[in-house]
């Protein structure tokens, strides 16, 4: 009789504010996945945040991702944080996942330019602790640009191109919905 061999699913996390969403996070998904380091990466969009950063309208948010990301090949929007309520904090939303999919493999990925501050998080050494960190390198060492969120409301506000920040939908979208005072 042959052997059955359970495999477990290995999922890369991908969260944030995504205000908005940029070509290094759509960067960052096609890496993983061209790596073959995740069998799926969900995306997951904070609902409130953490550091009480003000944000554009979550339902705004959510758009940008599904426009930036092309759901079914191996990515997924998720709503969790939206779900679950309240302040979005990395170890509530892991752990509920962790029990929601209880055979899943969960690979947080993270830029080399935010792996020191994840101890500042909220329960941050249990995530050091717990978490299955996968962290991609930013800028011309690495496979991901170096774009910020902060960069891309600034040029919409100055009026400056978009192009080689956000995907076309995105931009699209920014300017279709007057975020970031764009005009």
């Amino acid at each position: 009789m042959p052997s059955i061999v359970a495999s477990t699913m290995r999922i890369g996390i991908l969260g944030g504010a995504f205000d908005p969403v940029h070509v290094g996070h759509v960067a960052m998904v096609d890496y993983v996945r061209q790596t073959g380091a995740v069998d799926q990466v969900r995306v997951i969009p904070c609902y409130r945040h953490a550091f009480a950063k003000p944000m554009a309208p979550y339902h705004h948010r959510l758009a940008m991702l599904r426009a930036a990301f092309a759901e079914g090949a191996g990515v997924m929007i998720s709503e969790i944080e939206r779900e679950l309520g309240g302040v979005s904090y990395t170890a509530r939303t892991l752990r509920t996942l962790m029990e929601q999919q209880p055979g899943g493999h969960f690979r947080l990925l993270i830029g080399a330019d935010l792996l020191s501050e994840v101890r500042t998080w909220h329960e941050g050494a249990w995530l050091a602790q717990h978490g299955d960190w996968l962290v991609i390198p930013r800028g011309p060492a690495g496979p991901i640009p170096d774009v910020s969120s902060t960069q891309i409301r600034d040029a919409v506000r100055a009026g400056t191109s978009l192009d080689a920040l956000v995907p076309a939908t995105v931009a699209e979208y920014i300017a279709q919905h007057h975020l970031y005072g764009h005009q």
